[in-house]
């Protein structure tokens, strides 16, 4: 009975998600950010007082930008890259180059989902909301093969998925109303989150901080034994794909290229401030793997048990939201708030 209410939790959460990604399709979206796999949709969530216009004469260009169209309506909705909301207030000011105007800067977290999920899916939509209402910006977006962004779920792996990260790490570096970046991730996200920090790190870039909720590092146990989400089949040999939850393809090469990740190899590199989060009634994500990430992170890290909490974040999402917030506050000096 547990397992079926799991299977239920996530099937009416990718419903509620396919419905709007449908609607997106149908709006002929325009993109600003490009992945392996297509345009990447995203929504960007800003404090009040930050006015993205005052800053958009001697914005840059960043890598895996593209042009873009849209209008911004101060803090309101920003067309093409996704909604733009406003919510609280942010610290800091600066003079955007070639205006001679004075536009507040704040700093952002980039939000990585869950496998199967959506930036519009729990957790991600709280986060952006109680981040901004912190004085934070945030970027929320949906993986390449996901709901809104292009690609076919079939074609997703970690690999694009880290490449999407990254070129969201480029197009946030290129904001320049933006001052410091760190990055969330949740489930397979945490993974991504993970793996995008160590490798930025190689690259001399560390993110601010990291927060990782429920970490799924199991993925990759779960493609060497050949069994995710009820789907089994031959690890050595996978088919073409195969469906989990009898709906959501996962392809051969996602199993294959999972299997051969060195998933805390690559985090390690990142040295930067870390909070995992998870939850005592986590049924999907074991919490080993978190304790696997702190141990791998070393004395940098922590780990916080929200007692009750699932995999989904339904049942403490107040709690947990909040852990992740407090991090970034403390981090970003705006604990005052």
């Amino acid at each position: 009975m547990k397992n079926l209410l799991t299977t239920l939790t996530v099937i009416v959460c990718l419903l509620m998600g396919g419905a709007e990604a449908e609607a997106a399709r149908r709006g002929g979206r325009e993109f600003k950010v490009y992945g392996p796999l297509g345009g990447i949709a995203m929504d960007v969530t800003l404090p009040d007082g930050v006015d993205p216009e005052v800053w958009t004469v001697g914005a840059t260009e960043g890598a895996g930008v593209s042009e873009g169209t849209g209008t911004t309506e101060g803090a309101g909705t920003t067309e093409g890259a996704g909604a733009t909301e406003g919510a609280g207030a942010t610290e800091g000011a600066g003079a955007a180059e070639g205006t001679g105007v004075t536009g507040r800067k704040c700093p952002m977290v980039i939000l990585m989902h869950g496998i199967f999920s959506s930036g519009n899916i729990v957790p991600m939509p709280a986060l952006a909301r109680e981040l901004a209402e912190a004085g934070i910006a945030s970027i929320r977006f949906d993986f390449g093969g996901h709901w809104r962004s292009e690609g076919e779920m079939q074609h997703m792996t970690i690999g694009n998925e880290i490449a999407d990260a990254l070129a969201m790490w480029e197009y946030a570096k290129s904001l320049p109303y933006v001052s410091e970046i760190g990055l969330l991730g949740h489930s397979q996200g945490g993974v991504v989150a993970s793996m995008t920090a160590g490798i930025l790190a190689e690259r001399g870039e560390e993110p601010a901080g990291l927060v990782l909720i429920a970490p799924g590092s199991v993925v990759q146990d779960a493609c060497r034994n050949g069994r995710f989400f009820g789907a089994k089949f031959d690890p050595a040999d996978p088919p073409e794909y195969v469906k989990c939850f009898g709906m959501m393809k996962l392809g051969r090469e996602y199993i294959l290229t999972t299997q051969e990740l060195d998933i805390y190899g690559t985090a390690k590199a990142y040295t930067g401030p870390v909070r995992l989060i998870h939850g005592s009634k986590d049924s999907i994500v074991p919490m080993s793997c978190s304790e696997k990430f702190v141990e791998t992170y070393g004395e940098g890290s922590e780990l916080i048990v929200v007692e009750g909490e699932n995999h989904m974040i339904t049942l403490k999402k107040k709690k947990t939201v909040a852990l992740a917030v407090e991090f970034f506050k403390e981090l970003f000096s705006l604990s005052e708030r």
